[in-house]
């Protein structure tokens, strides 16, 4: 079994690959896919929602936005 690595960054698409392989599955799970990736499954579920809201906009990373658009020091 592979060992869980802290924030790996992924790709909108390669979220969007995980993704469609978990809808196009027949039994589809989120643990198994969660484990194939080495991904928490309560992070895939938050993909997969975002996913199907807002397409793969909906997977870019929002990791240091602010409301303003820029940080503050």
């Amino acid at each position: 079994m592979q060992t869980k690595k802290k924030n790996t960054m992924r790709s909108p698409e390669e979220k969007e690959t995980i993704i469609l392989e978990y809808l196009n599955d027949q039994r589809p799970s989120y643990r198994k896919t969660a484990d194939k990736y080495v991904i928490a499954s309560s992070l895939f579920k938050k993909w997969k929602k975002a996913y199907l809201e807002f397409g793969i906009d909906g997977l870019r990373s929002q990791t240091g936005k602010t409301s303003h658009g820029y940080n503050h020091l």
